[in-house]
């Protein structure tokens, strides 16, 4: 037989639902392997006995029937601790809860809830974020900044809480992890008593209360209005970071009302509509 293959149905059990296949894989000299391929999608919200799993450390087994053989085995990768490639953070169930996926020191899948050990924020960083928040209609409106990881959550966003500024003068804001249509959005309220100018920001979720690491965003504020959030590698054009760095002047917004007013005279002085 030169090769083989075979697709078992679809199954869920439990809060994991998985699909697999089987093959026949030449070894030569008339030797073959059967190899299990499969896609496994836990539900943490079911999985414990059809109740939410706790918080903390999980490791990820799985019962695996292939030929007539039934087999526990510890799901495992190519041996490389950390994050896991095919699979990032999440933000799921409801109300929503932090699930970070990674590969143990023994290569085992393991499943972080609540970051127990894992942070939100350490695993953001892993990813060049250069997205900003889009424009809003007015300026009382939150600000929303997309963040490059997932949302398996139809419920309530996370309440956390942001840091922006450095030092003494540095506030602390309520914020919220937001489910998105293309993944979790970070809102901020757009009016804060915040510096101005363009400021750091951090993740304070309720079980990391003092992360470490940088930002993970940067807030750009002006006379205590969000004005945008940027992504730590958004990259804006020369003209906007100069518009950024003079908004936040007062001497110069006063100069440039005063120039406003001069020509609105002199249009009007010359039967123009005022401006």
């Amino acid at each position: 037989m030169a090769s083989l293959s075979s697709r078992t149905a679809t199954a869920r059990t439990g809060g994991i639902r998985k699909a697999t296949w089987s093959r026949l894989e030449s070894l030569g000299d008339g030797r073959s392997q059967v190899v299990a391929v499969g896609r496994m999608t836990i539900d943490s919200g079911t999985l414990a006995g059809g109740k939410a799993l706790e918080r903390g450390v999980h490791d990820v087994w799985a019962f695996v029937q292939l030929l007539g053989i039934d087999r526990l085995v510890r799901l495992s990768g190519d041996g490389t601790p950390g994050p896991t490639a095919q699979a990032g953070p999440a933000l799921v169930g409801s109300p929503a809860r932090i699930a970070i996926p990674y590969w143990t020191d023994r290569g085992q899948l393991a499943l972080d809830m609540d970051e127990r050990q894992r942070r939100l924020t350490d695993e953001l960083h892993r990813t060049a974020n250069a997205a900003r928040s889009p424009r809003r209609q007015r300026s009382a409106m939150p600000a929303e900044l997309p963040l490059p990881f997932v949302a398996q959550s139809d419920g309530p966003g996370l309440e956390a809480r942001v840091r922006i500024g450095e030092g003494k003068k540095a506030v602390t804001v309520p914020a919220e992890l937001v489910p998105g249509g293309s993944g979790p959005v970070l809102r901020v309220a757009g009016r804060l008593k915040a510096p101005s100018g363009r400021q750091p920001v951090t993740l304070l979720t309720a079980n990391v209360p003092k992360p470490k690491g940088g930002p993970l965003a940067y807030a750009v504020v002006r006379d205590g209005r969000l004005v945008r959030l940027e992504g730590p590698a958004y990259a804006p054009g020369a003209g906007q970071r100069l518009l950024d760095s003079v908004g936040g002047n007062r001497q110069v917004r006063r100069a440039r009302r005063r120039l406003l007013g001069a020509v609105n005279r002199v249009r009007a002085h010359r039967g123009a509509a005022p401006r």
